[in-house]
C-alpha cells in the first residue's frame, strides 16, 4: 500500500484551528484511533502555529498522543512513530516533546533509525528541566535546546555535537492557541517548532537532501557556533594471555585472591628483592586465600619466559626504600623483550616504549573524555545502580565488589561495573575511574560527574541487569585537621554515579554515631537507600607497629557488633569474610530489593 505523503508531521497534543491553503489531517492515538485530533491542551496548536508563521506547507498531519500536561508515555510515542513508518511519508517529523527516563532504548532507537533511513528529518526538543531527553539526544535526530547566550529573536547557535545540535534564543514567541487566544511562550518546545520551520524552508527547495546536508545548512546559518569535541578513547583494549605481577602489595592481593575472575593466566607473582614475602606461598600471606603460588624475588624474573604482559603495581615506596627504580627497569626490560605493561599508575619513561597504546596501558580519565558541549545535561538512569561506599580505607570494599561480581555473573546476570581501583579492567569491569592511591583524574568536578553519568548511560544501553560502582576510602571525615581529611572525590563519585541503593562498609571499631552520620549523609546527599551494612572483621591498625599490622576480631565480638548495628539502624548487616560466607545472603538481599521495586 502506498504511503500518503505530507510535508510535515506533528506528534503532540493535537491541533485546533483553521489554516488557509494547507491540508490538515490527523489521528488520535490516545483511544486506539477513536475520536478526533482536536487539541484540548493547546500545546500542539501552539507548535503548529509557530511553524506556520515562518513557512507555508501544503499538507500537515497531526498525531495526538496526549491530552494533559504530564510525562509523555514512551509507548504511545513509539506507537505514533510506528504509525508514521507504516502509513505515511513526510519530510519532517516535529517532536516538541521527549522522554527523559528509559529503561531500554531499543524500541525507540530502532523506530527512529528506520525513519531516519527513509530520509525523514526528525526534529526533537530537549526537556526544559535540564536533563538529557530522547529522541532529541540520538545522533540521527536534530536535538533542540534553549540557549542562555544573548541571541536575538529567531537567532540560534549550532553545536557540533551528536547530542545537542541547535540552541535557540530564549526569546518569547507570540502565538495563537487552541482557544484562538494569543499566548506568549518560550522554551525548548517552541524552539523545536521554529527550527523545524528553518529546516523545512531548506529542504522544500531541495529534493536531494540528507541529514548531513540539513546539519551543514543549520551550521552555516547559525549566529554562533560551538565547536565539538570527541570522546577520547580510553577503552581497555590490551589483550593478555599470560602475565606476571609485581610487586606483591595490597593491590596485587585482590588479583591473587580472585584469579577465577580473570580472563587470562597469572604465571607468577614477584616482589622486591628484600621483601619478606619472597619464598612464601600466597595462602601464607593472605590467610583466607587458597592460592598456593609462591612469591619470587624480582631479580629472578626470566624475561624470555612464556608470558606476554607485566602487571605493574605501585613501586614508588619500594623504590624509595631500596634506592632502585623498579618502574623504569620494568619498562626498559619490557621494551627489550617485547612484553606489554599494564601499569596501575602513569608509567615514567613511556617515550622509550614503541607503539605506546598497545604496549603500555594505565587507567586514567583524560580531559578529552569530557562531553563539553552537553551543556551540563545528565541522563536519567533506567537501570539499578548499586554503590559500594565505606567509612574508611582498608576495609575490603574492593574484595566485596569482586565477590558481588562473581555472585551476579554465576547467577546469570549481566553486570555493568565501574571500579575506582586500577586493576578493574583486568577483571573485565567496564570503566575505571582511578581516584584512589596515585590515580589520575585531571578534570574538574563537573566534568567528572558528566563522564561517570555518561558511562552509566552506556551501560544501560548495553542492557545490563545491574550496575555496580565502587568508591574509595571513607565518605565523611573523621576529623577536619587537614585538607586531606576531606573526601571530595568520593562526593563527586557519588553524584556522578547516583546509586539508588548503597552497601555501606564499616569497621568493627567505628562508633555507632559515626556510622549513623555516614548513613544520614549518603541518604540526604542524593536520593538513595542504604540497603545493607557490611562489617569488616579486622582491628584498628596498631599505632607504631610495622605496616600498621592488624588482627582478626574474635567471632563473638563480631557477632555482638553486628547485632548492635542491626538493632541501631534496622538494616541487614553481614560480615565481610570467607569464614562467614555471607556473600550469597547479601546477594539475595540485593536481588530481592530490586525485584520488589521493579514490581
Amino acid at each position: 500500500m502506498e504511503k500518503k505523503k505530507y510535508d510535515v508531521i506533528f506528534i503532540d497534543s493535537g491541533f485546533t484551528g483553521d489554516v488557509e491553503n494547507c491540508q490538515i489531517d490527523g489521528i488520535n492515538l490516545i483511544n486506539n484511533g477513536m475520536g478526533d485530533f482536536s487539541d484540548s491542551v493547546g500545546h500542539g496548536t501552539q507548535m503548529v502555529n509557530i511553524f506556520l508563521k515562518s513557512c507555508a506547507p501544503k499538507s500537515v498531519f497531526i498525531i495526538k498522543i496526549f491530552d494533559s500536561i504530564e510525562a509523555i508515555d514512551v509507548r504511545r510515542l513509539i506507537a505514533a512513530l510506528e504509525y508514521v513508518d507504516n502509513n505515511l511519508s513526510c519530510r519532517i517529523i516535529n517532536l516538541s516533546l521527549g522522554v527523559s527516563f528509559l529503561e531500554s532504548h531499543y524500541e525507540l532507537r530502532e523506530i527512529v533509525s528506520r525513519l531516519s533511513k527513509r530520509n525523514i528529518i526528525i526534529v526533537s526538543g530537549f526537556s526544559n528541566t535540564g536533563e538529557i531527553s530522547f529522541p532529541a539526544a540520538y545522533s540521527n535526530v536534530i536535538g533542540v535546546d534553549v540557549s542562555s547566550n544573548s541571541l536575538l529573536y529567531g537567532e540560534y547557535e549550532y553545536v557540533d555535537n551528536d547530542i545537542i545540535n541547535v540552541k535557540v534564543s530564549s526569546s518569547f514567541f507570540k502565538v495563537m492557541d487552541h482557544r484562538k487566544e494569543i499566548s506568549i511562550i518560550n522554551g525548548a518546545s517552541a524552539a523545536t517548532a521554529y527550527i523545524s520551520s528553518v529546516v523545512f524552508k531548506f529542504i522544500s527547495t531541495n529534493d536531494n537532501y540528507s541529514l548531513k546536508d540539513v546539519k551543514t545548512y543549520l551550521a552555516s546559518h547559525a549566529s554562533m557556533m560551538r565547536k565539538g569535541n570527541t570522546l577520547m578513547n580510553n577503552d581497555y583494549r590490551m589483550t593478555i594471555k599470560k602475565a606476571i605481577a609485581f610487586p606483591f602489595n595490597k593491590e596485587m592481593h585482590a588479583i591473587a585472591a580472585n584469579e577465577d575472575l580473570l580472563s587470562f593466566q597469572i604465571v607468577q607473582y614477584y616482589d622486591f628483592d628484600l621483601s619478606l614475602n619472597n619464598g612464601r606461598p600466597i595462602s601464607d600471606i593472605i590467610k583466607t586465600n587458597i592460592n598456593e603460588k609462591e612469591i619470587n624475588n624480582y631479580s629472578s624474573i626470566d624475561w624470555e619466559a612464556d608470558f606476554d604482559t607485566v602487571i605493574l603495581g605501585h613501586c614508588n615506596q619500594i623504590a624509595h626504600l631500596s634506592h632502585f627504580d623498579y618502574m623504569s627497569d620494568v619498562l626498559n626490560k619490557a621494551q627489550e623483550y617485547h612484553k606489554k605493561v599494564y601499569s596501575f599508575e602513569r608509567p615514567f619513561l613511556t617515550g622509550l616504549i614503541n607503539n605506546e597504546k598497545e604496549s603500555v596501558f594505565y587507567p586514567r580519565v583524560e580531559i578529552g573524555s569530557a562531553i563539553l558541549n552537553r551543556c551540563g545535561k545528565m541522563y536519567n538512569i533506567g537501570k539499578p545502580v548499586l554503590g559500594i561506599f565505606g567509612t574508611s580505607s582498608q576495609q575490603g570494599k574492593y574484595n566485596l565488589q569482586l565477590n558481588l561480581r562473581r555472585f551476579f555473573i554465576s547467577n546469570g546476570y549481566h553486570v555493568g561495573q565501574i571500579s575506582s581501583e586500577p586493576s578493574g579492567y583486568l577483571f573485565g569491569m567496564d570503566f575505571v575511574f582511578p581516584f584512589g592511591y596515585r590515580g589520575e583524574i585531571p578534570v574538574d568536578w563537573r566534568t567528572s560527574v558528566l563522564v561517570l553519568n555518561d558511562v552509566i548511560e552506556k551501560l544501560c544501553e548495553n542492557n545490563c541487569d545491574i550496575i555496580i560502582a565502587g568508591s574509595q576510602s571513607g565518605t565523611i571525615p573523621y576529623s577536619f585537621n587537614n585538607i586531606d581529611d576531606f573526601h571530595i572525590n568520593q562526593f563527586i563519585f557519588l553524584n556522578g554515579c547516583l546509586p539508588d541503593s548503597i552497601i555501606l562498609c564499616v569497621n568493627y571499631f567505628d562508633p555507632i554515631e559515626y556510622i549513623k552520620q555516614t548513613i544520614s549523609f549518603l541518604e540526604n546527599a542524593i536520593s538513595t537507600h542504604i540497603l545493607s551494612i557490611v562489617l569488616f572483621p579486622l582491628s584498628e591498625p596498631r599505632s607504631g607497629s610495622f605496616s600498621g599490622s592488624r588482627f582478626f576480631i574474635d567471632d563473638s565480638l563480631l557477632l555482638e557488633k553486628k547485632i548492635q548495628i542491626e538493632n541501631s539502624f534496622n538494616i541487614p548487616t553481614f560480615i565481610n569474610s570467607i569464614i562467614h560466607n555471607d556473600i550469597n545472603a547479601l546477594g539475595s538481599v540485593i536481588v530481592q530489593y530490586y525485584s520488589s521495586n521493579k514490581e
